[in-house]
């Protein structure tokens, strides 16, 4: 069986998001993947997964725009429109993928919407 390419390994990972198939997306992360993004910070698989259930809950629509990489990292580009509050947000991911798994997540939108007042 042939390697799938990092560009591959990231689309399967966000369509694994948009169906919300936490079990698919365990398939394509690190032992030790870190997250880092405006509103958390995780390290570890089950960590990760755990903070994506809540996310799953609160989003309606994932729609990759661009997907392209470069040697061990991938940049994505992608909206995510969400129930609560009802926003639709721009939002681009950096994932850093070696031996076919994610091993670091950088999430980078505007989290003022989501924000307690």
């Amino acid at each position: 069986m042939m390697a799938k390419s990092n560009v591959e390994i990231a689309k399967e990972y966000c369509t694994s998001m948009r169906e919300k198939n936490l079990e698919k997306i365990a398939i394509y992360l690190h032992p030790d993947v870190e997250f880092l993004g405006p509103l958390s910070e995780v390290k570890g698989k089950e960590k990760y997964c755990e903070m994506l259930k809540g996310f799953m809950d609160f989003f309606k629509n994932y729609d990759v725009r661009v997907i392209c990489g470069l040697e061990d990292q991938v940049m994505m580009a992608y909206d995510v429109e969400f129930f609560e509050p009802a926003i639709t947000t721009r939002t681009a991911a950096l994932l850093t993928i070696q031996d076919n798994l994610i091993q670091r997540i950088e999430l980078f939108f505007d989290a003022r919407p989501f924000e307690k007042k």
